[in-house]
Parts: structure tokens; C-alpha cells; sequence
């Protein structure tokens, strides 16, 4: 990997969020994502993690979503266009350890490198756990994108790069206050998702104080019966512990 090629990033070049420990940027061309673009596992551990899997679909799903109309290559500019006419057809994933249980100080760091002004060495993320790969990930998503939208342009990444991140600290996190607004469970996802793209890693769900009791109890159901807000209809408004599970194993998957 070639470090004498990188350049410091660029105000108008992809930016990665939160600010990474270390991100340095060779902008001076760009390759283009290929159409047949996958994240690969390549190590025995990362190929074992049913949530590494589960963050490939989601995160291939959202990257074929953006460039699902951009099959017209010659809307690249070719003085911006790398001269190899290379593509990136992959990103591999290893990591250290394999195990897909979240415990509170989990390693999250990563690196994510590549270089084509040389040769065609695809992006390469390792991280410790699981947990690290999936930080790489949204930083990979954040990389890659099509700097004239809206035209067809394909999303790009720029020739060569090398990020070193983890987090500084190990609760990373945001209340939600459910006893005073009800949030319905779609919107707490939604909120989620954008906590994942933030690299926050705790919802804290203030779920009751004086104002409402919206979360149901087998044992005293009377008290989301009575003590939940109500909608236009006189029905009230709470959270199941199905509920509770979906966006439990929702988060645990970001």
C-alpha cells in the first residue's frame, strides 16, 4: 500500500461521519463501483457471522438501490475517470474473532484500505469483531458516491485510500423519551438507522415516568390499559414485548 500517493482529503471530496481517527484520500481519480459490486467474507470468522451477513444484504441493497439506473459508464468524466478503466468489484472482510454476542466495551475498531493508481488492490476491511466490520461498512457507504447527481453517474470511490478508525468512547448513545411521545415502532427503527449511520451504539428507551405508562406488563396489564396515551379513536398506545424484541434484534444487527 502506497501512503506516498495519498493526499488529506479535500473539502469537496466524500466525507466520512464521524470524522475517522485517521482518513487519508488519493482524489486525484476515481473508480467506479461495478454493477456487480458484493462484499466478500474472507476469513473463517467473518464467513461464520450470520450478522456480517445479514449487514452485506442490507448494505449491497442500498448501494445497488442508488446505481440501480446508472448502466451508461461514458457519463463518467474521463480526466476524473482512473486510466486503467478498472472497477471495484468487491470489498473483503476479515475478522479476528468470530462471535456475534454485543457486550458493553466491544472492540469496534477497523482499517479499510485500497489502492488502484498501481494495481487493482480492492478494498480490504478488517476489523477485531463483528461490531468493528459493520463501523467499516457505514464508512465504506459514506465513500462511495456519485458527485453529479442526479444524472446516471455511477457511485465512485476515489483511487486509493486509507482509513484507521475505533470509537473514542464505548457509550456512544441517544434517549428517546416514550413516555411523553408515543413513537411508533417503524420510527424508532428509522431512528436506528440513523444511529447506525452516526456510529452510535445505545438507544436509550426512556419508556415510563408520570406522563404515560405505554409499555404492557403480563402481570399488570392495567397499567398501559390506564396509564398509556390514547389515539383519536380512544385505544391506547403502547409497546408489546414483541415490540420490544423486533427493535431489540433490530439494533443488534447495527
Amino acid at each position: 500500500f502506497a501512503l506516498a500517493l495519498l493526499v488529506p482529503q479535500s473539502a469537496s471530496a466524500a466525507s466520512v461521519w464521524p470524522q475517522p481517527a485517521s482518513l487519508q484520500l488519493n482524489n486525484a481519480s476515481y473508480v467506479p463501483l461495478a454493477q456487480t459490486f458484493t462484499f466478500t467474507a474472507n476469513n473463517s470468522a467473518a464467513s461464520g457471522s450470520a450478522l456480517l451477513s445479514r449487514a452485506f444484504t442490507r448494505y449491497t441493497s442500498l448501494l445497488h438501490n442508488l446505481t440501480e439506473h446508472t448502466d451508461a459508464r461514458s457519463d463518467l468524466d474521463p480526466a476524473e475517470t482512473h486510466a486503467s478503466g478498472a472497477e471495484v468489484q468487491h470489498v473483503y472482510v476479515t475478522l479476528d474473532d468470530a462471535g456475534d454476542d454485543i457486550t458493553f466495551g466491544v472492540n469496534e475498531s477497523y482499517t479499510l484500505t485500497w489502492d488502484f493508481s498501481n494495481q487493482e488492490a480492492e478494498p480490504i476491511l478488517h476489523a477485531s469483531t463483528v461490531f468493528g466490520a459493520l463501523r467499516g461498512l457505514e464508512t465504506f457507504s459514506q465513500l462511495v458516491y456519485d458527485r453529479s447527481l442526479p444524472t446516471s453517474t455511477p457511485l465512485q470511490l476515489p483511487v486509493a485510500g486509507e482509513v484507521v478508525d475505533g470509537p473514542r468512547f464505548p457509550y456512544r448513545g441517544l434517549m428517546m423519551d416514550y413516555s411523553r411521545h408515543f413513537y411508533p415502532v417503524e420510527f424508532i427503527e428509522h431512528t436506528i438507522d440513523a444511529m447506525a449511520a452516526s456510529k452510535l451504539n445505545v438507544l436509550h428507551m426512556h419508556i415510563t415516568d408520570d406522563q404515560s405508562f405505554p409499555m404492557e406488563s403480563a402481570s399488570v396489564p392495567e397499567l398501559a390499559e390506564q396509564g398509556a396515551f390514547l389515539d383519536r379513536d380512544g385505544k391506547p398506545l403502547t409497546y408489546s414485548a414483541d415490540d420490544v424484541d423486533r427493535l431489540t434484534n433490530y439494533a443488534q444487527d447495527r
